[in-house]
């Protein structure tokens, strides 16, 4: 069944409308924005793009209803995102002491010789 022009107008409005929505993707593109540079905000409003154009394909075709009627293709599903989320939290533990080098010690200030005498 071919999808018609007002049809997939309406979906790119509404994947636009989300993207450009504050919420936790926002702060996460501000923050890596900030950090990283405009390239890489670039690089990942790309990548959460495709991923909202990939779920919204896959839900028009129908995989959705699939999985959720699926016990077993759902519990895959679900498990195989804990095991990702973990994988991620496992890679970005591994550069953590890197930037715990990067933040400076905090030291006491000494008093003043001025300031003690003021006392």
């Amino acid at each position: 069944m071919p999808i018609s022009n007002e049809i997939l107008a309406a979906f790119t409005l509404t994947c636009f409308v989300i993207e450009v929505t504050p919420g936790p993707n926002m702060a996460y593109l501000a923050v890596l924005s900030a950090v990283k540079g405009r390239r890489a905000g670039y690089a990942a409003t790309a990548g959460i793009a495709l991923g909202l154009m990939i779920v919204g394909f896959a839900t028009a075709l129908g995989l959705a209803a699939l999985i959720s009627n699926s016990y077993l293709g759902y519990e895959v599903l679900r498990w195989g995102g804990v095991a990702y989320l973990f994988w991620l939290a496992w890679m970005d533990g591994k550069t953590l002491p890197r930037y715990l080098q990067l933040i400076p010690k905090q030291t006491k200030p000494e008093p003043s010789s001025s300031r003690a005498a003021s006392l």
